[in-house]
Order: structure tokens, then C-alpha cells, then sequence
């Protein structure tokens, strides 16, 4: 029996007969089992023989299911798919598999690993459903795709990618071994989330059938712990096209921000600093990449300049609110009469000129121009007299607000 896979014969052992499988010391599975009886035997060989003899036909089982699945063509499996349902209005799991192959391929694209592997992976990624082996013990699901590939032929990156693609099943599970894998994963749970989120099935409180919690979960581990630089809107609305209902792309990256939020603030990340972040008008649309942002905003915040610009924000938020800017929003050096308007241009346009740089740049000029932002406020009355003087005023903290919550929406830290 030990040449059928030994995940195999270790769930006949474990979920038919409760039996403890037993290795050797360099880990190899051993012909034999543990097993407790609830009595004290005269005749202890008896007990022995017996349950290896009900064990027997549980092995030779899983022996015929795996001769048996690897008789049968990956393609006549997937053929096989299109016939098993994955959701009433979201089609079969043929369906599916193509969805995952060419959200895989993309994924692969934008990583720049190898686009045929991980779309070949994704084709396969679910053809084990329809085996006998994983009919009898779903849990190896991935697990025998892997074996089965491998056996066909397919190369150890597609075998071990539909293997990994379920990784990771729980919180703390392992991640997926390679960027092929990983670009597998996120495209069946993406593919998932769109799906059902499009036909109007997202979790709710009580009800979550298809563990999308978890999936989203798994998304955000992955592109953040492996990690993974991707831009996950941009995937969503491909995977979006590939589906034939309308889904809004909107409240699903809504839902795996949620997600990306919770986790990192269990981890000890600061609430506030994640939702300055999230806040800005451009959005999160990269999970690696906001997470680095989030630990940039943190070193800042420790900086002597941080309180200045959040005190400086707010002030400008509450300005803004009660006193709408002109609709042109031109600022006139005309109109400048405290030498400290004239220096906070200047801050502000040091600030924009190095927007497409990283965030620590960014933040770095906007240290520098704090001692200028909060003399500004010290030195000039925004609400003048003069109309003309005032609607330039309150144009030029619009600019500074536009620049400064295009980094972060500072008046959100507390």
C-alpha cells in the first residue's frame, strides 16, 4: 500500500478507523499503526489481527480510487467539471477553472513570473474534485491534483501550484511555496469574492457560505506576507469582465480592505494610521504597498514635525468646511501680503514636485515645511476683510490640503 500517496492512506487510517499512523526517524511513513482499545485482552495478537483486518479493505480502497483516478485524462476531468455545479448563477466548476486560468495568467504577467504555468495551474487547479479519491476524503483536495499532475506529466511548478493554491486554509496556515502558486490562490478567491458579490451574495452577519471572510483573509496574507505587488482593483475589474452578471467592483475591494484593517491592527498597527492611509483620494488599490505607507506614516508620526502638519490639517479641513474655496481655485501672487504666503507656496509646490517619488520622500518635504505651514497660520488672518485677499487665502489651503491628503489624510490621526 505505501506506493498510493501517503496523505491518503493516513485519512483511511485516521477518518475511518480513528488509527495513528507511525514514521520512522527520518520521517518516512512506516506499514504500521497505532490504535487504543477499550479493554484489557487475554489474547492481545487477536485485537491486532482484527483491526488490521478492517483496516485492510479501507487501504486497498484508497489503493483502487488513486490506480483508478490516474487512468483518467486531465482533460477528460476537466470535461468532467463542466458538469459539476459551483453556484447556480455563477455556472460549473469548468467555468470556474477557465475564470482561474486567465486571472492566474494575469496575476503571473504583472509579476513577472511565468504567465503559461500559472494559467495551465489554474486550468487544473479544481480537476481533482471530480476524482475518486478526493469523492472519499474531500479534505485532500489539491493535495491527490497535485500527484495527479505530476504523474501526467505536468512540471513540479503547475503540480505543487494546484497543490498550494488552497494555502492558506486558516489564520497562521502557511502560504503558497511559489509567485505561480501564489498568483493561483488569489485568483480562485478573487474570482469567488467577484462572483458572489456581483450576484448580490456577499456575507452577512450570520450567513457566509462560501467562507468569503476567510478567502478575503487569505487574499490579504498573501499579497502582504509573501508579498505580493499587485494592484488588486485593476484585478478585480478583470476578473469582473470575465464574469457574464454586472459586478461592481467597488464593495468588493470595500470588503478586503475591512479585512486588510482588522488583520493588521490585530498585529499592532495603528488604527488611525490605516485609515489615513485608506482615506486619501486615490484609495488603497495595493495591499504591499499600503502596508509600506502605513509603516512610513508610523516613523513620521514620531518625528517632532508630524504634530505640527496633523494640528496644521485640521485647521485647514475645518477652514475648508465652513468657507468653500472659488470654484477656479487660482491663487494670485497679487494678493500676497505676508511674506510667509509667498514661503508656503514655495512648500507646496516641494511637496508636489516630488509626488511620484516614495512616501518617505514626500513625508521627508513634508517635515520640512512644517515649521512654514504652522507659521502661516500664526501670521495671517485667512478669513480677511478683503473678498479678493481672502478667496486667494482659502485657495491656497485647498492646494496644501490636496497635497498634503494626497500623502495622507493627516487630520484623521489622533
Amino acid at each position: 500500500f505505501l506506493a498510493v500517496p501517503e496523505e491518503a492512506l493516513i485519512s483511511a487510517m485516521r477518518e475511518h478507523q480513528r488509527y495513528f499512523h507511525l514514521r520512522d526517524a527520518a520521517g518516512q511513513l512506516q506499514p504500521s499503526f497505532l490504535t487504543v482499545a477499550n479493554l484489557d485482552s487475554l489474547q492481545p495478537e487477536q485485537v491486532i489481527a482484527g483491526n488490521e483486518r478492517v483496516i485492510r479493505p479501507r487501504l486497498a480502497d484508497a489503493q483502487f480510487f488513486y490506480n483508478k483516478d490516474l487512468q483518467k485524462p486531465l482533460e477528460d476531468a476537466l470535461g468532467q467539471l463542466n458538469q459539476v455545479v459551483f453556484q447556480n448563477e455563477l455556472g460549473s466548476f469548468g467555468d470556474k477553472a477557465r475564470r482561474i486560468s486567465a486571472l492566474a495568467g494575469i496575476i503571473a504577467k504583472s509579476l513577472g513570473t511565468n504567465e503559461a504555468d500559472a494559467a495551465r495551474a489554474g486550468l487544473l487547479a479544481k480537476t481533482d474534485l471530480v476524482s475518486l479519491m478526493v469523492g472519499e476524503f474531500p479534505e485532500l483536495q489539491g493535495i491527490m491534483g497535485s500527484y495527479y499532475a505530476k504523474a501526467q506529466g505536468e512540471s513540479s511548478v503547475i503540480a505543487d501550484s494546484i497543490l498550494g493554491h488552497y494555502l492558506p486554509r486558516f489564520s497562521g496556515d502557511e502560504l503558497p511555496s511559489s509567485m505561480t502558486a501564489c498568483a493561483v490562490a488569489i485568483a480562485d478567491r478573487i474570482d469567488t469574492l467577484v462572483g458572489l458579490f456581483g450576484i448580490g451574495q456577499p456575507p452577512t452577519g450570520s450567513k457566509d457560505p462560501f467562507a468569503l471572510r476567510r478567502q478575503s483573509l487569505a487574499v490579504v496574507r498573501i499579497c502582504i506576507e509573501a508579498p505580493i505587488d499587485l494592484d488588486l482593483m485593476a484585478l478585480l475589474r478583470a476578473s469582473a469582465r470575465l464574469h457574464t452578471a454586472e459586478c461592481e467592483t467597488a464593495p468588493v475591494m470595500a470588503y478586503i480592505l475591512d479585512r486588510f484593517e482588522n488583520l493588521l491592527t490585530e498585529r499592532g498597527a495603528k488604527w488611525d494610521s490605516i485609515r489615513a492611509i485608506r482615506a486619501r483620494p486615490s484609495g488603497i488599490h495595493n495591499l504591499w504597498t499600503a502596508l509600506q505607507d502605513i509603516k512610513s506614516l508610523d516613523r513620521f508620526r514620531e518625528t517632532d514635525a508630524s504634530a505640527l502638519v496633523i494640528t496644521a490639517q485640521k485647521r485647514v479641513q475645518n477652514i475648508i468646511d465652513k468657507a468653500e474655496p472659488s470654484a477656479t481655485g487660482t491663487i494670485n501672487p497679487a494678493h500676497f501680503n505676508v511674506p510667509v504666503e509667498a514661503q508656503l507656496i514655495d512648500c507646496i509646490t516641494s511637496i508636489e514636485a516630488v509626488r511620484t517619488e516614495s512616501i518617505d520622500i514626500r513625508l521627508a518635504n513634508v517635515a520640512n515645511s512644517a515649521e512654514t505651514i504652522d507659521s502661516y497660520f500664526k501670521e495671517v488672518m485667512v478669513m480677511d476683510e478683503d473678498l479678493a485677499i481672502r478667496e486667494n487665502r482659502l485657495n491656497t489651503l485647498s492646494h496644501l490640503n490636496q497635497v498634503l491628503t494626497d500623502i495622507a489624510v493627516f487630520n484623521l490621526l489622533q
